[in-house]
Order: structure tokens, then sequence, then C-alpha cells
């Protein structure tokens, strides 16, 4: 016997038609959508059913861990509640908190609408790791690598908004597959960080960064004229913003070499030839006048 059934195109859900009206739970997709969304960041502790009137978390049938319940409970380890076991099929997803707190990418058992959740935002940047927990990038290389790699996509970036040649090869296209790379350098999808840790995603954009590098550097005469030496020292080669062991000066974008910028109290000779044009010193009798 067919019959009808509607589904939703965001989320996946399906429903009979006769039993739209009693769908409860509210479609992933719009609470994605809302202004402010965020994923559970905390590792959820075990609730109890005490605290859900012995209730499934979302079709509210009674649940109970006694021998010859009805239905048995099933914990969700994304939300920490208990579900039935026809809101609970037992899949398995990777936990948001359990990446960002101790890169766990194993699989633990969620609901169905944590499931569906999950699904809709795994390419999605919606993980600041800087923010929710900076003492990775300490403790973990890969993270360290990727930061840094990160950084030097957008310094190269501002190369190519500026080089027609770029523009016509679409140089930037070659992160279709992580596009927020281009736009910051904080966010990271579920995503990124599963590929992270299976050790996939660093050769990819280490990879994708050389083909930058030899843009600006070797094959764009446009892009290599806006190269720079470094004012503090003697050495003509020229360095550029995402060279190894350079800084940059917070004021006016002149590039330096560390050592260089350290050796002077980072003291910047192109900021103070600004200063001086804006502000010219007063006359020598002026100077005398003052009280």
């Amino acid at each position: 016997m067919l019959t009808m059934c509607y589904t939703i195109s965001v989320c996946g859900y399906r429903s009979h038609d006769k039993c739209l009206e009693s769908v409860r739970r509210t479609c992933v997709g719009v609470k994605v959508a809302r202004p402010g969304f965020e994923l559970r960041s905390d590792i959820c502790k075990e609730r109890g059913l005490a605290l859900q009137n012995y209730k499934c978390a979302e079709c509210k049938h009674p649940l109970s861990f006694d021998k010859g319940a009805d239905l048995e409970p099933r914990l969700c380890d994304y939300d920490g509640q208990y579900y039935c076991p026809f809101c609970h099929y037992n899949d398995k997803m990777m936990i948001p908190a359990r990446v960002i707190h101790n890169m766990d990418t194993e699989k633990y058992p969620v609901c169905r609408a944590t499931k569906q959740l999950l699904n809709i935002v795994e390419k999605k940047p919606l993980i600041d790791l800087l923010t929710l927990n900076p003492t990775l990038f300490k403790v973990d290389d890969r993270l360290k690598q990727m930061q840094e790699m990160r950084r030097n996509i957008l310094l190269m970036k501002c190369y190519f908004m500026c080089c027609k040649r770029a523009q016509k090869l679409r140089i930037l296209q070659y992160l279709n597959r992580h596009q927020h790379f281009v736009e910051t350098s904080e966010c990271y999808s579920m995503n990124d960080l599963k590929l992270l840790v299976s050790g996939k995603l660093i050769p990819e954009i280490a990879g994708i960064v050389e083909v930058f590098r030899k843009h600006i550097m070797e094959e764009c005469e446009t892009c290599m004229g806006k190269a720079f030496i470094c004012e503090l020292c003697d050495d003509e080669t020229v360095i550029f913003p995402f060279s190894k062991e350079v800084v940059i000066c917070g004021e006016c974008c002149n590039v330096f070499h560390s050592l260089c910028f350290d050796r002077v109290s980072r003291y910047c000779p192109r900021c103070k030839r600004r200063k001086s044009r804006v502000t010219p010193p007063l006359p020598e009798h002026e100077e005398n006048q003052k009280p």
C-alpha cells in the first residue's frame, strides 16, 4: 500500500500526511537559521530520568529502567537527555563538545533530532576554537600549523584581490571546499576538525598555500612588485607578510625581519616618516618662545 508523506527539504524529516499535526519537533533547519545559533560546547552530564519526569525528552512517552518496561531509555550524548526508541535509533555522530575540549572525533549515540542537526551543521564554520578552548593551540601542533596556514591565506588574499591575473585564474577557488578559510582564521567546521584529526586537512591546505605562494613570489610580476625590503638592516632580499620570521607593523603594515624589529624595540621608520609629515617640527625661533 502506498501512502502520501511529506519531506522537509532542509533537514530530511519525513511524516505521513495524517501524522503532521502530531509532529512536535522543531525543524533543525529553523534552529540553525535563527540569529545567534551556537552548538553546545560543554560536555553534557547525565541528568537522570527524574528531571524529565520519567518521560521521553521529545515525545513525552513514559520511560523506565525497570525490567519489563514498555520502552527502554536511550541517552543522547549531545544534550544529555533520555529518549524513547522511537526518537532515538542509536545512531552515532561526532559530538562538538568532545571535539572542542579533547579533539575526540569518535562517534557517540545521539537522538534522531540531534543527528539531523549535526548533519546540517557539519560543514558550517560554527566552532571558534580560539574563544572556546585556546589552550588547545598550545598543546596540539596540528592546530598551531593549521592556524599559521590560515593566517597566511588571509594575507595572500590581499594580493589576489588586487591582481587581475589571479582574479582571471579564480585562484581562490582552490579553497572552494573550505570557503570560510578565505573569510576568517578563527572558525572551524566539524568536517574541518575531523579531517584535521585524521591527518588529511594539513596536506590538502599546505598544497593550496604552496600554489598561492608560487603565484605571488614566482609567477606574477604584479604581486612580486608588492614585496617588501626590511628597512632596519642591509639585507636587500625581498620579503612578504607571509614569509617566515617576519613581523608586520600594526600601524602601517610595513614588513620587517622579526629579529631586526625586536632589536630596535619594535620601532617602525615608516610610521616616524608619516608622523613627521603630518606634524612638521616647529621653527627654531618659535620653540625658543615657548614658556
